[in-house]
């Protein structure tokens, strides 16, 4: 059974739907499940189902809608149980998608970043929809949710994926410009990216909407960190205090004094205070705790600090069982009496003994160990037992701790403390490359003492950019398997069983997160049969050679990139394996590409956000091996890539216009024209029309191009044409959108009316919220000078809806046409400062030509009030840097306002501001316009 209650409330039983109540009875239902296993008051549910005002005879009413709901619940309607003083719903917590929302955010706030990442990325896709009908249990989740969403997007930055935190960021920061955590990782990102002046514009936008809204002024921290950017201090920051284990960056200027001063070499733990702390709690609560952890994460170092002057047995040199209890007997200086059994005499010494023993390297000998140890325990003795182990022993009783990387404040911290050079202080910069080092190492302190180690034969900076052959770099002098970290690896790998390695190997072919499932449609064959997958992979994650799922919901895994490197580098017949990951990425991208246009749109773009990295990788392998599947794995992520304003995504397609694909071509013209390009742009997306005509994505494409170009007429035939080629009702909804704007802009207003009222009819229909919130900007942008009051309230909705689900093209466009329209008739002052937020998205987008109409919108605003110069400098700047001109109505008032201008300035001093602004740069231009507006 199944009770959700994140987006619409349902019920669901054996994968369908059963029940989808509405009105009252939702009201009903939802109040059962989020207080699932405790008895509602019959009073709450009243208050629950009637509000305020509820009818007399409420409770009998109640009743009456209980009965109906369990009859509309079908099996699942014995779950309602009545027990006084009212009504139950009898479910398992992992029932309830809330619960597991909730249950998953927490395991990812004590989780490494790549885990994390899995689990965050598990828990929002549970959310199908807003929750506001829930009342205060719905902003609770609500808020719940944007602090999962803020948690996501700094895992992506402790893994080094800055420019996909940004993307991510920047939409939740336009839907809640009042997230001060959002602006600090937004600021962050945008730094790590290499985009400061974005990062700045982030800044300002948010100290305006503060004081422009509530008369606030943004805090301390983040003043701080601006001024830090100012500084030009743009090694990687930590904005807000990261939960255990995260790999978080360090900010310059506020690193720790321990961070700086080296300690010596192999002095004391670092990093490791909670899990010593937990260690002797949880050895104060059981006979038996086990530290379970991949290899080279310090199971071994932790514990030795478990306790004063332990019992201590190594096992690792050990190849026998039976040598196990000779070797417990020796550690303890038990000597068997001639005629007793050693297990015996190990017995009588356990009844009177007291302290801790420690079984350090377990893995290799469970069963000897497992059986020692009952043996031990069953003795009644005082003793505890610390073991350590790749995986538990499977003792009755046994506490299991798991042992995770370091977060990335101790890894840099640990990485300092073992350089061997005298003197080591790294300035913010050489910081930046530490925590690099440290992310690409996974936290683990093995790897990172390598590292440090290899420091002064090698910089840092020279090793950071080595990591890829990480293995012949990091080993040191010395015996024993902790002197390099392949051998570790290798330790684990051949303790695997046959079947086990296969397995194991294979996998390396996934560069981030996976569930069985997938792994089953990639990795099977003859050898490794598909039933057999799902034991294996619990048995490696058991083994800690692949990350733990969580344990409600479909389990996503993933190797350590460490782990993932050794395993690349032996996987035999490796392309056959990178093909089909190649293949069952383009069919999910395929599958992705139609569900981003329908009612589950959201679901859609979060799944395919987080197969990104395996779609780039499976993209790496295929361009070389297999164009025509490289080609597969593009082409379905080019509409979202176009609508989310991702040049990354649309970067990939460039190699695809030499396997001859139009798509790709028309995807490389759409990147020319937001950079700017605008006569470059429409010779490729006439080139791609050539070649293929067929294409509705490559049509529209060369509509949107030629729009641009000021081409109304060929923009208008190629709608037209893209209109039939499209089945889904939402695509349909946006050639007809794309009419109307094309219409609207050569002034036939008739007809733009009607393509744009079949648009929203079209889109309404479909469900999709892209569509939906694009045909609400289109029927507003019609209707603009007619009724600018409705038009902005359409554009306020479409703005809400692009927000919610990261549509950064309507997003923007929504608020250029907002800010024009309350310049053209509202106050003007208030409207100048509105355009601030426009600008810099823009500018975060990194999308010229949209800046440039919003630019070009700023120079009327500045002439209405009398910013005359400045008016003049900007359009000379435009004119000089802008391949195209404005057309139609957009020319038709700029032409005007310049003529006043001109007049108030008179002819020499206009032609001065003109000559200005024709030597500045576009993007210096761009900056100055932010310095224009009043804050």
């Amino acid at each position: 059974m199944e009770f959700r209650v994140l987006g619409p409330v349902e019920a669901w039983l054996d994968g369908r739907a059963v029940c989808a109540p509405a009105g009252r009875q939702r009201a009903l239902l939802a109040a059962l499940v989020l207080r699932r296993g405790r008895v509602v008051p019959v009073d709450v549910l009243v208050d629950e189902v009637f509000g305020e005002e509820p009818p007399r005879s409420a409770r009998n009413a109640l009743q009456t809608y209980v009965t109906r709901l369990r009859q509309a619940l079908g099996p699942l309607g014995a779950a309602i149980v009545t027990r006084a003083p009212g009504y139950l719903l009898d479910a398992p917590a992992e029932a309830v998608d809330a619960e597991r929302f909730t249950l998953l955010l927490g395991q990812a706030r004590q989780s490494a970043p790549g885990q994390a990442l899995i689990l965050l990325d598990e828990a929002l896709a549970l959310w199908r929809g807003p929750v506001a009908e829930l009342g205060p249990d719905g902003v609770r989740l609500s808020e719940l949710c944007l602090a999962a969403r803020e948690d996501r997007a700094g895992a992506l930055l402790a893994l080094g994926r800055a420019t996909e935190a940004a993307a991510e960021l920047e939409g939740l920061a336009a839907a809640e410009p009042w997230r001060e955590r959002t602006v600090e990782l937004l600021m962050t990102a945008l730094t790590e990216s290499g985009r400061m002046p974005s990062a700045l514009a982030a800044f300002a936008r948010h100290r305006d909407n503060l004081r422009d809204e509530l008369g606030l002024d943004p805090s301390e921290p983040l003043r701080e960190l601006h001024q830090r950017l100012l500084r030009g201090e743009t090694a990687r920051l930590i904005p807000t205090p990261e939960p255990a284990h995260v790999l978080s960056p360090i900010p310059p200027g506020q690193v720790p004094p321990g961070l700086i001063a080296p300690v010596p070499a192999g002095s004391g733990l670092i990093g490791r205070e909670r899990e010593s702390t937990l260690v002797t709690e949880a050895l104060g609560r059981r006979p038996l705790v086990t530290l379970v952890g991949p290899g080279g994460v310090g199971k071994t170092r932790l514990a030795r600090q478990a306790g004063e002057r332990p019992i201590w047995v190594d096992l690792a040199p050990l190849r026998e069982p039976e040598a196990v209890i000779a070797a417990i007997a020796e550690a303890a200086g038990v000597v068997a009496e001639p005629g007793v059994e050693p297990l015996g005499a190990l017995r009588e010494w356990a009844r009177r003994a007291g302290g801790l023993l420690v079984l350090d390297n377990c893995e290799h000998l469970l069963p000897a160990v497992a059986a020692a140890v009952t043996a031990l325990l069953a003795a009644g003795t005082r003793l505890r037992l610390l073991a350590t182990s790749r995986e538990p022993l499977g003792v009755p009783g046994e506490l299991v701790v798991d042992v995770q990387p370091l977060g990335m404040a101790d890894a840099v911290e640990l990485f300092i403390a073992r350089v061997p050079v005298s003197g080591f202080t790294p300035d913010a910069g050489l910081l930046a490359s530490i925590a690099r080092i440290c992310a690409a190492l996974d936290g683990l302190p093995l790897a990172i003492e390598l590292a440090a180690a290899r420091i002064g034969s090698l910089t840092v900076d020279d090793l950071a950019d080595r990591l890829g052959a990480r293995f012949p770099l990091l080993r040191r002098t010395g015996e024993g398997r902790h002197s390099a970290l392949e051998e570790v690896v290798d330790w684990s790998f051949d303790m695997l069983t046959p079947d086990e390695q296969r397995l194991f190997l294979r996998l390396s072919v996934f560069a981030a997160s996976f569930d069985i499932s997938t792994a089953e449609a990639v990795v099977a064959d003859a050898d490794l049969p598909a039933e057999r997958v799902a034991d294996l992979m619990a048995r490696l994650a058991d083994r800690s050679m692949i990350t733990r799922p969580g344990s409600t919901g479909i389990g996503c895994y993933r190797m350590l990139e460490t782990i993932r490197v050794y395993a690349a580098s032996r996987l035999p017949d490796a392309d056959r394996f990178r093909r089909r990951h190649a293949e069952e990425l383009a069919g999910f991208a395929e599958q992705a590409d139609r569900g981003l246009f329908g009612p589950d749109e959201a679901a859609w773009a979060q799944g395919l956000e987080s197969r990104l990295d395996d779609i780039r990788a499976a993209w790496a392998w295929s361009r070389e091996a297999d164009p025509r599947l490289m080609v597969r794995l593009v082409v379905p992520v080019l509409r979202y890539a176009y609508w989310r304003l991702r040049g990354d995504l649309l970067r990939l397609a460039l190699p695809g216009v030499a396997a001859g694909s139009a798509d790709c071509l028309a995807a490389t013209a759409w990147a020319a024209a937001m950079e700017g390009r605008l006569d470059e742009a429409l010779g490729l997306a006439a080139r791609a029309v050539e070649m293929d005509r067929d294409s509705p994505v490559v049509t529209e494409i060369f509509g949107d191009v030629a729009m641009f170009n000021g081409s109304l007429d060929d923009s208008i035939a190629a709608f037209q044409r893209s209109n039939g080629m499209y089945e889904a009702t939402a695509s349909q909804a946006i050639s007809f959108g794309n009419l109307a704007l094309a219409h609207s802009y050569g002034g036939d207003d008739a007809e733009a009316a009607a393509h744009a009222d079949k648009a929203v009819a079209l889109a309404l229909g479909s469900g999709n919220p892209t569509a939906i919130c694009f045909a609400h900007y289109v029927r507003a942008e019609v209707i603009a000078d007619i009724d600018p009051e409705t038009a902005l309230e359409l554009f306020e909705t479409a703005r809400v809806t692009a927000d919610a689900i990261g549509n950064r093209l309507v997003s923007g466009v929504v608020r250029t046409a907002s800010v024009a329209l309350r310049g053209r008739y509202g106050p003007a002052e208030p409207a100048l400062r509105l355009f601030h937020e426009v600008i810099t998205h823009w500018v975060a987008t990194e999308s010229r030509s949209l800046l440039v109409t919003a630019l070009r919108n700023l120079v009327l605003l500045l002439a209405r009030t009398a910013r005359d110069r400045a008016a003049a400098e900007l359009a000379g700047t435009l004119d000089a840097t802008t391949p195209v001109a404005s057309y139609g109505v957009e020319a038709t008032r700029l032409d005007t306002a310049l003529s006043a201008v001109r007049y108030r300035l008179g002819r020499e001093a206009y032609e001065d501001a003109w000559a200005t602004g024709a030597r500045r740069s576009f993007e210096d231009a761009a900056l100055g316009a932010l310095e224009l507006i009043p804050v």
